[in-house]
């Protein structure tokens, strides 16, 4: 399990304490217990605050590929998304991990739809190829759902420009945001896209799932 925890240290001009990534392990899928490195990892660039959430971890042959979502500084307005790896076989310590987007964003909002925010990447290969499904704009401001995809598992590029999974139409369950996906591989081999909605800005969340469905 690779979660953000809040840690004590405040990003200069924000007021904000920031999160990291923690890494925990289990016997039995109930018991989670933490790794001995704490954080597990924390963002080594050019670009962003020291801050890492939604963290989304996938293989690639023998690399442990891990994204996460951070934002510039030193305003910290705009959600980007970075990446690293670290060895598959190795125990994910926080001296494992390569950033890969040291001098750029790996993945940021440049469509309209996504506004001032790209954040809960979530990954799935098929065939070679790997998709990724995400959230576009922050929570409150419509957030949408697009996909990205890419031939090597670490350069993705947009499969279209519009949202792949929209807000709702009036009077919908989901009609002011779809958002925060999370991709399950059942045993059989079906997935499922969980995500967020709600029908109106200041109404509570609800969960729903679609299958997802890959045709050639």
């Amino acid at each position: 399990m690779f979660a953000p925890c809040r840690v004590g240290r405040a990003n200069p001009g924000t007021g904000r304490t920031e999160c990291l990534i923690l890494h925990a392990t289990s016997d039995d899928g109930l018991n989670f217990r933490f790794t001995e490195t704490r954080p597990m990892f924390t963002p080594q660039n050019k670009w962003s605050i020291p801050r890492a959430i939604d963290a989304e971890v996938y293989r690639v042959g023998d690399r442990l590929m891990l994204m996460y979502a951070t934002r510039e500084k030193p305003g910290a307005q705009i959600q980007r998304l970075g990446i690293a790896w670290a060895p598959f076989a190795s125990d994910w310590a926080a001296d494992k991990w390569t950033e890969l987007s040291t001098a750029k964003p790996f993945f940021e909002p440049e469509l309209p739809w996504e506004m001032k925010c790209i954040e809960a990447p979530t990954v799935v290969e098929r065939r070679g190829i790997w998709y990724m499904f995400y959230a576009g704009a922050y929570n409150h401001e419509r957030q949408q759902i697009g996909v990205a995809w890419s031939a090597d598992g670490v350069n993705f590029k947009r499969w279209r420009n519009e949202p792949v999974f929209p807000h709702g139409k009036p009077g919908s369950w989901n009609e002011w945001e779809s958002g925060h996906p999370g991709l399950f591989v059942d045993d059989d081999g079906r997935i499922y896209l969980f995500y967020q909605g709600k029908s109106t800005l200041k109404g509570d969340y609800s969960l729903s799932c679609v299958e997802v469905v890959f045709k050639d």
